[in-house]
């Protein structure tokens, strides 16, 4: 949380140099080109993408192990309730399960 607010001071305070307060308008408000960046140069970058086992989560396991069983069920426990089986519903079950192949 810390960086962000040192961006955005930062950012702000490079706003506010070029633009002070007693000329702001909305007609006349424009932004400079660049506004600098204040980065930590100590801190090693940090890593905002990482892959996962999906195979492995507990909501694919149940959707691979149960899916089959709600299925066939449907029709006589929950059918009346929430209506007919969408076959949408299979193809979308089918594309999560073949996710990551």
């Amino acid at each position: 949380m810390g960086r962000v607010n040192n961006f955005f001071g930062t950012a702000l305070d490079s706003f506010l140099r070029f633009h002070p307060p007693e000329n702001m308008s909305c007609r006349k408000l424009q932004l400079p080109a660049e506004l600098p960046l204040r980065l930590d140069a100590g801190s090693p970058p940090r890593k905002f993408y990482r892959p996962r086992d999906h195979e492995t989560s507990p909501f694919f396991k149940i959707v691979r192990d149960r899916f089959d069983d709600f299925e066939r069920v449907y029709p006589e426990r929950y059918q009346q309730r929430y209506g007919y089986w969408r076959p949408v519903i299979r193809s979308s079950i089918d594309k999560f399960l073949r996710c990551g192949d």
